[in-house]
């Protein structure tokens, strides 16, 4: 019988950043966000009202940034606000 060796391959997850406009009296800038700072700030204000609205069983990060990324109407971008 012939054993197999399997190394285990590490993947290092890649850092995704979005953007968006945002407007004050100053004018229009870009807010840039990794996926970590969109779940961060936004996770919990979400979840208590994907819960309110009868919606718990779709409370993932997935669809926490999918919703944020719809409302803020962002675009995938690099570090800099530049789209990719």
């Amino acid at each position: 019988m012939k054993r197999s060796l399997w190394r285990k391959r590490q993947v290092q997850s890649e850092t995704v950043y979005w953007s968006h406009a945002e407007f004050d009296i100053h004018g229009e800038y870009l807010i840039t966000m990794t996926e970590d700072q969109i779940i961060e700030h936004y996770w919990g204000i979400w979840m208590d009202r994907m819960r309110d609205i009868g919606k718990a069983d779709q409370i993932t990060k997935h669809n926490c940034i999918e919703d944020w990324k719809i409302g803020h109407w962002s675009f995938r971008s690099d570090k800099d606000g530049n789209p990719i």
